[in-house]
């Protein structure tokens, strides 16, 4: 991390703390792109900004060693991104290690339900909260949010409206979750309580990932109304 981009994302950290005041909560995504020094030097400037978290501060394949030496560096809650924990034995490693404050495995990353569940109850015993991940679509908020339902250590659930999302995602379920203030109602009707359309979804089989450069003037939702589907 050069000095020029240390220096933009804490100035858009305080930035973004003076436009909303002390109350509403920060979270501050690292994407798993720094070392451990970096880290924590950008880490240690973001401290008066007071963040919910820092996430994903270090590189994944570092492992649960490299983000406890941030953490005890910080004082700031750490947590972990999917690349960090693909399933219960990395969660365990990481929660042993007392390596991080937040965990947040990905039902369709970690196994499904049941394990992201189990993982949950493991990060509970170590009084480690559980904000599981979901990026993946409506399928994968909903698994997540059944989850969250039923777990003693659940904090906040992410979601994606538009955010490097195609705009005919919302298409492929056709009960949606229903979302009002920032609160998801939890489905009751049987399985996960959303009609998944597999032939809409086909219809859209083939399309490329996003264009996940931020740092690009131009940067905004990469998927557009474009349909890269044969």
């Amino acid at each position: 991390m050069s000095n020029e981009a240390l220096k933009l994302g804490v100035d858009r950290i305080a930035a973004i703390r003076e436009a909303i005041g002390d109350n509403p909560d920060i979270i501050v995504e690292g994407h798993g792109r720094l070392t451990p020094g970096e880290a924590i030097r950008f880490g240690k400037r973001i401290e008066q900004y007071d963040p919910m978290w820092y996430e994903a501060p270090v590189q994944p394949h570092q492992g649960p060693e490299a983000f406890r030496e941030v953490r005890e560096a910080l004082d700031i809650p750490i947590a972990d991104d999917l690349a960090s924990i693909e399933n219960k034995y990395n969660a365990f490693d990481f929660i042993s290690n007392r390596a991080i404050d937040i965990i947040q495995p990905d039902t369709g990353n970690v196994g499904g339900i049941r394990e992201t569940q189990y993982i949950a109850q493991m990060a509970d015993a170590a009084s480690i909260i559980t904000a599981p991940h979901a990026a993946a679509g409506p399928v994968s908020l909903t698994a997540c949010v059944h989850v969250d339902a039923v777990i003693p250590n659940f904090k906040i659930q992410e979601g994606f409206e538009e955010f490097t999302r195609p705009d005919w995602v919302p298409d492929v379920i056709t009960d949606p979750l229903e979302i009002e203030d920032g609160t998801i109602q939890v489905p009751d009707e049987p399985g996960l309580g959303v009609t998944f359309d597999a032939d809409e979804a086909i219809e859209h089989a083939g399309n490329p990932m996003p264009d996940h450069d931020f740092m690009k003037p131009d940067f905004k939702d990469t998927y557009g109304s474009q349909d890269f589907a044969e």
